[in-house]
Parts: C-alpha cells; sequence; structure tokens
C-alpha cells in the first residue's frame, strides 16, 4: 500500500461525505464507486465490488447515463482482481452496448484494454493481444495519449 493509495481514498471518502452532506445523490454515487474501486485495487475486491455494485445502482436508479462506460469498465476491472473475469467480461458487454448506444466514447480505448486483461486471466492470450492491439488502433484514432500508452502497457507486458 502506497500513499497514494490512502490520498484516492480520502478523495472518495471527501466526496461521499460533501455529497451526503449536500443532497448530491449523483456525486455520492460516484464517491461510492470510487471507493470500491480503490479498494480493489488494494486487494480488497471483497468490499469494493459490492461498494460499487451499490453505487452503480444509485446511478441507474436515478437514470444516469454520463460516464456509464467509464464506470463499467471500472466494474469489469474490479471484478478481475477479485479473481472473478468473467463477471468483468459481462460488464464489458454492457459497457460496448452503452458506448454504442450514447456514442459515448472517451474511455473505449481501455475498455478493450480491460476487455484483455481479461481475457488474459482466463488464459486467452491470442485474444487478449487482439484486445491489446484494438486498444492502441481506438486510442491513436482518439489522439488519446494516456490511453494508448496504457494499452501499449500491456501490450508489452504481454
Amino acid at each position: 500500500m502506497s500513499w497514494a493509495d490512502d490520498w484516492t481514498i480520502e478523495d472518495a471518502d471527501e466526496v461521499l461525505a460533501l455529497s451526503n452532506e449536500h443532497g448530491f445523490a449523483d456525486w455520492g454515487a460516484i464517491g461510492t464507486i470510487m471507493r470500491g474501486w480503490c479498494l480493489s485495487t488494494r486487494g480488497e475486491g471483497a468490499e469494493g465490488v459490492p461498494l460499487m455494485l451499490q453505487g452503480m445502482a444509485t446511478w441507474r436508479a436515478r437514470g444516469s447515463k454520463l460516464t456509464l462506460p467509464s464506470l463499467l469498465t471500472a466494474l469489469a476491472d474490479a471484478y478481475g482482481m477479485a479473481g472473478q473475469p468473467q463477471e468483468g467480461l459481462d460488464r464489458l458487454a454492457e459497457a460496448a452496448i452503452s458506448i454504442e448506444t450514447t456514442q459515448e466514447r472517451r474511455t473505449e480505448p481501455d475498455t478493450h484494454r480491460v476487455r484483455g486483461t481479461l481475457l488474459l486471466a482466463m488464459g486467452k492470450r491470442d485474444a487478449a493481444e487482439d484486445s491489446y492491439y484494438r486498444a492502441l488502433t481506438v486510442a491513436r484514432q482518439q489522439s488519446a495519449r494516456f490511453f494508448e500508452l496504457r494499452a501499449g502497457l500491456s501490450l508489452a507486458r504481454l
């Protein structure tokens, strides 16, 4: 655990406190999702994934569609960290539908990258490689250097 992990959880807690204090349900959902993801990155998926699901339920109940592909990709990533890659792939299938429906493509490259990571965890090396290359291609088309770097690192690790 590093100080960055604590800082991120502190941020999530601050977002949650402010949203509760001021009645910002949407931000409360985001804070809950963010806190759950942070816990998952620390190996606490048993606590993190249910928090993320709780936040997602609130997000959806409010009818929010904004950033849904990003949130589903983060949830898929958390499922992967918790050793449940098939659950993660199911969330990415939802993210893909949301991307096509809303045309919100900002984090599309990361959706492909996470898919590759989940497929690799299932022993599907060739499919993982294809997903990493797809992530790289989409990132380049979008001139999204951050996502291009992430996809390139995942491909290099493969």
